[in-house]
């Protein structure tokens, strides 16, 4: 692949409108997305040939995802779906996979907008098959119009679980309920945090009118303690929850079920960030570890930009936001004439964002993870389950010395595995913090190598040649 000016990594509202920006200001622009359809969780397309009413959650912001990307490839923007971006390097090239075969390339700008990961909270039983995540079992309906199970369970925290559960009902699916692990009184003492957030307000509103026409009931303070099943879930045991999520003896009670949706937040994605040397900083109401990032979305590392989820958890707005101020920063460094126009876009998306940004943290603090969710957590439950270690072995195995994510990762292999510690290293260091008595910040993460995510060993010997030299570990 010809390297572009400015390449953008995802193709969500992010990405879709960095993209946009920066070709309009005149750069050449390559969107490369690892799925095979364009527009992220948010703008996700219907698969080709799957048709929908007009009311049908399958569309559901997909046509203003569609005018988007109809948009940017109109001012020139290329999009190229399963392209795996699985390295970047110092000298600012990244490494490729397109049909089989890997490639390097060396753009002038990148600007990462790689979105979020759904944030693990483990208990007994949540490996089973039939316990997912809110938003693959969102993925499966929006995408596919495939349902999750037959009699599907959500609990976790959060606006997207009632979306999510809106979406399945109107698809055809049985939800039993819908557990919010906050008391409804720290809801409502929320409230006013929310003043003036008409439109969102009046979603949710749609999506409770949706849930209660269909009978599904919306319990608070209380979620899934324990999942049962063999081989797969048929059952899960759920608690009410104090102050601090602790689960309340005696308020235990068992439900049948087949699929149990799991929604807890998001963590940035900030693996190809790590990989290209930019700083990051632990914020907990931004989601966790996340870039360091001026004004304009650009990272310590020159010419490298976050956007979206990667910059922050702070929803699509804002993601569409701080990539349009990313792709027009980004053309600007390049010398592409800024008009009276594109200034007029950049201060009104900057205006725009703050508003978004508000609202995000608000969110955050308010359906933020508690504590005492890790009191659930027991010896024998699984952290990592690419290499299927349990808690109690990993608080076994942890040398006094190790106190470091990184030196607990070396001395266990907890997040060795495929997906380099996507889903266990949020978890680890809550618990590891807990365990020493340690700030999360103070914990240091993961050391990120190339790839990202597994590639064939045939696809790596044939760009051997042409790979930059490895990066020493204290450039990381």
């Amino acid at each position: 692949m010809n390297a572009p000016e400015v390449v953008v990594v995802g193709a969500g509202p992010a990405g879709i409108g960095a993209a946009l920006e920066a070709a309009r200001a005149g750069a050449s622009v390559v969107v490369l997305d690892e799925y095979p359809g364009t527009g992220g969780q948010y703008y996700r397309q219907p698969a080709p040939g799957l048709e929908a009413s007009s009311d049908s959650p399958l569309i559901e912001h997909a046509p203003d995802g569609l005018a988007r990307i109809r948009e940017a490839q109109a001012t020139g923007v290329e999009f190229c779906q399963d392209v795996l971006v699985w390295g970047a390097f110092p000298d600012g090239s990244l490494t490729i996979l397109a049909a089989g075969k890997a490639d390097v390339i060396k753009p002038l700008k990148v600007i990462i907008a790689t979105g979020g990961y759904e944030r693990a909270v483990a208990f007994p039983g949540w490996t089973l098959p039939g316990v997912i995540t809110a938003g693959a079992a969102q993925a499966l309906v929006k995408g596919q119009g495939i349902l999750p199970g037959r009699r599907i369970l959500m609990a976790g925290t959060g606006p997207l679980q009632m979306a999510v559960a809106a979406q399945v009902v109107q698809a055809g699916g049985q939800v039993i309920g819908v557990l919010e692990a906050n008391p409804f009184g720290h809801l409502l003492r929320s409230g006013p945090r929310f003043w003036g957030q008409w439109a969102r307000l009046q979603e949710g509103y749609r999506y409770w009118r949706t849930l209660r026409s269909k009978g599904v009931p919306l319990t608070f303070g209380r979620t899934v303690v324990r999942a049962i099943g063999t081989p797969t879930l048929s059952r899960v045991v759920t608690a009410g929850l104090d102050a601090d999520w602790r689960p309340i003896p005696g308020t235990e009670a068992e439900v049948d079920v087949d699929t149990l949706c799991l929604g807890f937040g998001l963590v940035p994605n900030t693996k190809l960030a790590r990989l290209m040397g930019c700083d990051l900083v632990h914020d907990p109401c931004r989601g966790g570890l996340v870039p360091v990032l001026t004004d304009g979305m650009e990272t310590s590392r020159p010419g490298v930009f976050v956007a979206g989820e990667a910059a922050g958890v702070a929803g699509a707005k804002a993601a569409e936001y701080q990539g349009r101020i990313a792709g027009i920063n980004a053309a600007r460094q390049m010398g592409k004439v800024t008009s009276t126009e594109t200034e007029g876009r950049l201060q009104a998306a900057r205006r725009h964002l703050g508003k978004e940004l508000c609202f995000a943290r608000a969110l955050n603090e308010v359906f933020a993870v508690k504590p005492g969710i890790l009191d659930l957590v027991t010896d024998e439950t699984v952290i990592c389950r690419c290499e299927e270690i349990a808690w109690g072995r990993l608080r076994r195995e942890r040398s006094e010395w190790a106190t470091t994510l990184d030196a607990v990762r070396s001395v266990t292999r907890a997040g060795f595995g495929l997906c380099q510690g996507t889903i266990c290293e949020p978890l680890a260091a809550e618990l590891l913090a807990r365990e020493t008595a340690k700030p999360v910040a103070d914990l240091g993460s993961y050391h990120i190598r190339p790839p990202l995510k597994p590639i064939t060993v045939g696809a790596l010997a044939d760009l051997s040649a042409r790979l930059p030299p490895p990066p020493k570990r204290m450039d990381h």
